[in-house]
């Protein structure tokens, strides 16, 4: 019997490292692709414009929005001279996966990191992601207090990856270090508005929240949302965005937009 091919795909970017990485001008951008056939998994991909030289780059298994200390594979690259930019061949990137590696991968929780000599801890970042149909778009919300109006000071972080499929829109990803508690309910919402406005609620959010209410957890299973036709034209200009809430912050602690990849 033949393995099936699955493929996966991510966009690397400052904003899915933990914590983000603010992008200079121009930033810091790749894009990995993969192909998954049985146990093995091959990836390809390129990087530009980093913004001190590569030093390395890997596999993990972590949602967005968390970390990971282990690395699973090391990932051989093609580098130009200056080490700023480069490529990763599908000849160099062949890697033999467990079945648990296997299962993190089909469940969007490995992620690709690109490290840098100024960025030791990741400058770029990617989740690997199923390629299920062409027409599936991904966006990132990278969650902080500086992108709450007004802006607030927390120790709070969180990223959310987003998949739209052109009708419904399913959100995974994660919360931490929270400066206040989140409620029991309604701490987490889906609003309209661009940057730098407050919005409308539109969706509520359900996350698998951690002893003493200051981390958590959304799975895609929970927060998939169908778009009327206003909303998926919000989402295409950018103008959705995640707020969580405490009881500190009851207006919202960490919000971030959704932006696409």
């Amino acid at each position: 019997m033949c393995d099936k091919v699955r493929n996966f795909s991510g966009i690397l970017t400052g904003a899915q490292v933990v914590p983000a990485v603010t992008p200079l001008i121009p930033a810091a951008i790749g894009v990995i692709t993969a192909v998954l056939k049985g146990h093995r998994l091959q990836l390809k991909g390129k990087f530009n414009n980093l913004t001190s030289a590569f030093t390395g780059a890997d596999i993990r298994a972590a949602l967005p929005g968390q970390n990971s200390l282990i690395s699973l594979f090391t990932l051989t690259p093609w580098l130009r001279p200056d080490l700023l930019s480069g490529k990763f061949r599908r000849c160099d990137n062949l890697f033999v996966l467990t079945s648990s590696q296997r299962e993190l991968l089909r469940a969007g929780s490995l992620y690709v990191s690109i490290y840098t000599s100024g960025n030791p801890n990741g400058e770029i970042r990617a989740q690997l992601l199923r390629v299920k149909e062409e027409h599936e778009t991904h966006y990132v919300a990278a969650l902080s207090g500086a992108n709450e109006v007004p802006p607030v000071t927390s120790t709070g972080t969180g990223t959310i990856i987003a998949t739209f499929d052109g009708c419904r829109l399913s959100l995974e990803g994660s919360f931490a270090t929270l400066t206040g508690v989140v409620p029991v309910t309604a701490y987490a919402t889906l609003n309209t508005g661009a940057a730098g406005v407050v919005g409308t609620v539109i969706f509520q959010l359900t996350a698998e929240v951690a002893v003493g209410g200051q981390s958590g957890v959304f799975r895609r299973h929970a927060n998939s949302f169908r778009l009327n036709s206003a909303q998926r034209a919000l989402l295409k200009a950018g103008d959705l965005y995640i707020n969580i809430v405490t009881n500190l912050t009851p207006t919202g602690e960490i919000r971030g937009q959704l932006v696409r990849l």
